[in-house]
């Protein structure tokens, strides 16, 4: 099934008036698709379910934790995936209990790890130190929590060095003298799962078959050394949409989504004698096509080669622009396209926010920069212009605001 794309033609997102839109809410302007997120979710949860049915899908918070996004795909049965506190506050504060929420990351406050314990959420222990902090908070508490650990694995994406930073080393005895601490010397904690993260914008569902092959085997390893059946695996994310390819590379198309899924599962299937939950944790495959940031022309600049366009957005509101390739569409019909880069309003050489076939723009055109869903509206900073506001337009066609556009005092309201 091909992924959805936005409506963006006739001066129209989604069928609405960008010209409207910025008249309302102000330019540059975040603008979210629901009919994308609603039809990538249902995309990625038939394919998951279709090969397994005992499984999960967790949203990434850190991809866009943009409440009004959050509350979206928990209307639609997804667990919470946080790397913070705060994102583990936000996760309750949206009404998510405990058990529905999967906390992750190298960096946890022992108040934090101490509510996460009480609360009975996934913890998926990172390092030594923190197994030490769980296991003291545990035994003062006088509880057994579950806990799981976080695998490093041998896999990369397209040949790239693996992730090693995170978790423990499942390929040098590391990750099993863990597992062995737990069971022998911390019995008052339960190993519940594993966890393993590989990277992002992986292209090849076969990489991820040989990553869930490595956590099969070290679960069915855990079996056989210690008598511990992992009640949970959880593999992350890093599914890649095939329109969305990191900046300066040469990477095709990525594989359909269906394929992801029955590379993870298969391993599972034939290695394990038993049925561990699965859990998939994707942020930028929901997300990243949703959303486009409309900007306005500031000027036009004759170059040797081409056009030299300013936008009123910079590359510090659309964070991604520096990482991937960003699909410019311009709102403005006429012939004679030319090589146009896109350069935002900051006063650097290097706000570059995308380059395209363009007509001639004029100061006031409107120019749309897409793949502006993932990591740009949770990375956007306040430097040198205050952040945009953010506009979700319905499955119906209407429109609201779910962030304000911040103005010149909010950028100095924390100073004292």
């Amino acid at each position: 099934m091909r992924f959805p794309r936005l409506d963006i033609h006739e001066g129209t997102v989604e069928g609405v008036s960008a010209q409207k839109l910025l008249t309302d809410f102000g330019s540059p302007l975040f603008v979210i698709s629901e009919r994308i997120l609603r039809e990538a979710y249902g995309m990625l949860e038939s394919a998951l379910r279709g090969a397994y049915p005992r499984a999960r899908i967790a949203y990434s918070y850190k991809t866009n934790y943009l409440p009004a996004l959050c509350a979206f795909f928990k209307d639609r049965g997804a667990l919470a995936e946080a790397v913070s506190g705060f994102e583990y506050w936000l996760a309750k504060r949206l009404g998510y209990k405990g058990a529905d929420i999967i906390f992750n990351g190298p960096h946890k406050l022992d108040s934090e790890l101490a509510e996460a314990l009480s609360d009975g959420c996934f913890l998926n222990v990172d390092n030594r130190e923190e197994l030490y902090r769980v296991a003291a908070l545990a035994a003062k508490r006088k509880m057994r929590p579950r806990i799981g650990i976080r695998l490093n694995t041998a896999f990369a994406r397209n040949g790239a060095e693996p992730w090693k930073r995170f978790g423990f080393d499942a390929g040098n005895g590391e990750a099993e003298d863990v597992c062995r601490e737990i069971v022998k010397k911390f019995s008052h904690l339960a190993l519940a799962g594993l966890h393993m993260h590989i990277g992002t914008n992986i292209r090849e569902a076969g990489v991820f078959r040989s990553a869930a092959a490595e956590a099969a085997d070290f679960a069915l390893g855990l079996k056989k050394a210690f008598g511990v059946e992992v009640d949970y695996l959880d593999m992350g994310g890093g599914f890649a949409v095939a329109g969305d390819r990191l900046r300066g590379s040469d990477e095709g198309g990525a594989s359909p989504i269906e394929e992801y899924m029955q590379a993870l599962v298969a391993p599972v299937l034939e290695k394990l004698n038993w049925q561990p939950q699965l859990i998939v944790e994707p942020g930028r495959y929901l997300v990243s096509e949703s959303s486009v940031l409309l900007t306005t022309v500031v000027s036009n600049r004759k170059a040797e080669k081409g056009a030299r366009v300013t936008v009123d957005g910079t590359i510090s509101i659309l964070r991604e622009a520096g990482f991937v390739e960003t699909v410019v569409v311009a709102l403005k019909p006429g012939a004679g396209h030319t090589p146009t880069t896109i350069f935002g309003s900051s006063c650097t050489q290097y706000d570059v926010l995308g380059e395209a076939p363009l007509p001639p723009l004029e100061r006031g055109d409107i120019v749309v920069l897409g793949h502006a869903g993932a990591y740009s509206i949770s990375r956007s900073s306040q430097w040198i212009f205050p952040r945009p506001a953010v506009v979700l337009i319905d499955a119906e066609g209407e429109f609201r605001l779910v962030r304000k556009r911040e103005e010149n005092e909010d950028l100095v309201r924390l100073d004292v």
